[in-house]
């Protein structure tokens, strides 16, 4: 049998209602030499009935006992055919030529990592903001959308990466690129729209609850980056004390702050931020 050239792994967790839409943008692809990989991470829905209905010789459909996304995902990795993977949230989109478009930079160029633009959306479709990957951040400085959908990567490096960390139930994604980016992989850019991503509408306690856990321990697992990185950490910090301050544990968003300051002790924004985390009801005015 003749060995695809992208594998797409989509996990998935309770989204009967989402997947199958998701799955035909993927089978609709101008580009058909794939496999697509669907990780059903202990769903108790529809799911597995929904995908039965599609005959389609390219769908790999496997349940595992729900261990969460990153799990799924590297569960897809392992089992995967071909050269180059490509992750994909159950709830997002992907143009036609969202395939070809990696196709046509691989067959040229021999990547490690190749990325695609991308277009943010509200829930209900309507286009936010185009994400370019050459400068996702305006700074000239950055480079690379690390959202699944928005970069292909050969498996054998995803492997050298050790895949995802298990750990992690929040920011997954860019702890993995602060890993590939330490082995200097070959990247380039497709320059095109691939992705649509869906803005998450999920700001519950427990997401933020996830938030702080995995921001501090990706600060401790990555101290070598962040010595190099100030601002990086500023702003892992900073969001994670803006989550306790959400949750009303002042004592251990004034640490947090506390710990900005030492790293940038001067700068006016960052003593308001810590004087602020003294009093509660101007906290709730600032940080709604």
């Amino acid at each position: 049998m003749k060995t695809p050239f992208f594998s797409v792994i989509i996990p998935t967790f309770n989204r009967a209602h989402l997947i199958v839409d998701t799955i035909n943008e993927v089978l609709n692809q101008s580009f058909s030499d794939f496999e697509l990989i669907i990780i059903d991470d202990g769903s108790i829905d529809e799911t597995q009935n929904l995908i039965e209905t599609l005959k389609d010789d390219r769908i790999n459909y496997t349940y595992q006992v729900n261990s969460g996304v990153s799990a799924a995902r590297n569960h897809g990795a392992r089992i995967a055919q071909s050269e180059y993977i490509i992750f994909l949230d159950s709830d997002d989109k992907v143009s036609k030529n969202w395939l070809n478009d990696y196709h046509n930079i691989l067959i040229k160029h021999n990547k490690s990592i190749v990325f695609s633009d991308m277009e943010k959306r509200t829930q209900s479709g309507e286009s936010i903001k185009i994400v370019r990957a050459r400068n996702p951040y305006g700074n000239n400085v950055n480079y690379g959308i690390f959202i699944p959908g928005s970069f292909c990567v050969k498996k054998s490096v995803f492997n050298q990466l050790n895949g995802y960390d298990v750990s992690l139930k929040y920011g997954e994604n860019t702890e993995l690129s602060f890993r590939l980016f330490e082995i200097s992989p070959s990247f380039a850019f497709t320059d095109h729209v691939g992705l649509y991503y869906y803005a998450s509408v999920d700001g519950g306690s427990k997401n933020l609850h996830n938030l702080i856990e995995s921001n501090l321990y990706v600060i401790k697992k990555h101290k070598d980056y962040f010595l190099k990185h100030k601002n990086v950490k500023r702003l892992y910090l900073q969001n994670t004390a803006v989550a306790l301050i959400k949750l009303e544990r002042y004592k251990e968003a004034q640490k947090i702050f506390l710990q900005i300051l030492y790293l940038y002790p001067f700068h006016l924004k960052n003593i308001f931020r810590f004087l602020c985390s003294f009093h509660p009801k101007l906290t709730k005015f600032i940080w709604r």
